[in-house]
C-alpha cells in the first residue's frame, strides 16, 4: 500500500460468518469515509446464493447514511464502488492471492479465526498466509472482537492506537499506515503510543516526543528479555 497517498481501493475477503460480518462493517465504513472501492470476495459452495453475501445498501440505510437502499442515484452519491465475487468451492487463500496478483489494493480487512463459518476456513489458514504472501496493509479483526465501528449505527469509537515497533522492519511504514487510517476513521483527537521492547534505543524516526497528523503520540520504551510478547 502506498501510505503516502489516500486509501482507494479495500479488499475483503468473507466466509459469510459473524466475525466476517465484523471485519465487514469496518471494510464499509473505511470505504465510506475514503470514497474508495469495496470488493468483497466469498469462496463457497453451489448452494450458497448471491443473497447470502454482506447486505452492503441495507446496511448503509441502517447507519442513515440512505433514505432507501433501492435508490441508485442516492447510492452514487457517497462516492462509493462495491464489487462482490462469488467463487466456487476451492482453495480461499489461493482464490484471494489470486485476485490480488491481478488487482492491487490498498488495504486488506479480513477477519481471523473464522473457523466457525461454514468454510471453516482458518481450518487451513488463510489470514496470517495471506498477509504474509501479498505484502499489503492488512486491517485483522479477530474473532469475537466488536472492533471500532458500532453494527447498528455506524460510529467510529476509534481514539487510541497501539503501535508496537522494532528495529526491523522499519518502524516508519506502520506509523504513516496508522495515521493513514486514522484520518479516515478518528474522529477528533487520536493518541498513538508507540511500544519499543529492546535493550538498544528506540528507533528513529519516532523515537522522538511530537505530534502525527491527526493527534499526539507518546515514545514508551519497555525492556523485558527479548522477548517482544513479554
Amino acid at each position: 500500500m502506498s501510505t503516502e497517498h489516500a486509501i482507494k481501493r479495500i479488499f475483503h475477503p468473507t466466509d459469510l460468518s459473524r466475525s466476517s460480518e465484523v471485519a465487514f462493517h469496518h471494510a464499509l465504513r473505511l470505504a465510506v469515509e475514503a470514497r474508495a472501492s469495496l470488493t468483497i470476495l466469498h469462496v463457497g459452495s453451489d448452494t450458497e446464493s448471491w443473497d447470502e453475501m454482506p447486505q452492503v445498501r441495507r446496511t448503509l440505510k441502517r447507519w442513515g447514511l440512505l433514505k432507501d437502499e433501492n435508490d441508485t442515484e442516492e447510492f452514487l452519491t457517497l462516492g462509493i464502488l462495491i464489487r462482490k465475487l462469488m467463487v466456487g468451492a476451492g482453495d480461499p487463500l489461493k482464490a484471494c492471492k489470486e485476485y490480488l496478483e491481478d488487482h492491487p489494493t490498498d488495504l486488506v480487512v479480513l477477519a481471523t479465526h473464522q473457523d466457525a463459518g461454514r468454510m471453516a476456513w482458518l481450518k487451513q489458514k488463510v489470514a496470517e498466509p495471506l498477509v504474509r504472501a501479498v505484502g499489503e496493509a492488512t486491517l485483522l479483526v479477530p474473532s469475537q472482537c466488536p472492533g471500532f465501528v458500532h453494527p447498528k449505527t455506524g460510529a467510529v469509537g476509534l481514539r487510541r492506537i497501539l503501535l508496537p515497533i522494532a528495529s526491523d522492519p522499519d518502524p516508519a511504514q506502520a506509523v504513516r499506515a496508522a495515521t493513514l487510517v486514522s484520518r479516515h476513521l478518528g474522529s477528533g483527537e487520536m493518541e498513538f503510543t508507540l511500544l519499543y521492547v529492546g535493550a538498544a534505543d528506540m528507533p528513529t524516526p519516532v523515537a522522538r516526543p511530537g505530534r502525527l497528523e491527526m493527534g499526539s503520540y507518546r515514545a514508551r520504551r519497555r525492556h523485558r528479555g527479548n522477548d517482544p510478547c513479554g
